[in-house]
């Protein structure tokens, strides 16, 4: 780690390591693998800085535990991919939880 006068500078794994989750029972994410096994770019695999989606067997599985609500993957899913996702907010006092450092 490298200090800049009296701000500590940490690494992104650090600042991930300081974040953490309040996870609902019920899940924030839902996604139609038939629009998903004709889509082409499968774009969500790459956006998501937490790896939330991931494929096996030919369709998209998710964990929405670990998603950092960034809404990346809908816009990209949306944008170039096939629409089959859907994503919404946590409900109140859940999901992710930042912390400074």
């Amino acid at each position: 780690m490298k200090s800049l006068g009296s701000i500590k500078r940490i690494s992104l794994d650090e600042r991930l390591g300081l974040t953490s989750f309040n996870s609902d029972n019920e899940s924030h994410i839902e996604v139609d693998n038939e629009r998903c096994l004709l889509c082409k770019t499968k774009a969500c695999l790459y956006v998501c800085p937490t790896k939330v989606y991931y494929l096996k067997d030919n369709k998209i599985y998710f964990n929405y535990q670990a998603c950092l609500e960034t809404g990346g993957c809908i816009v990209a899913c949306h944008k170039l991919g096939n629409k089959g996702i859907t994503w919404k907010y946590p409900k109140g006092g859940f999901g992710v939880i930042f912390k400074y450092g």
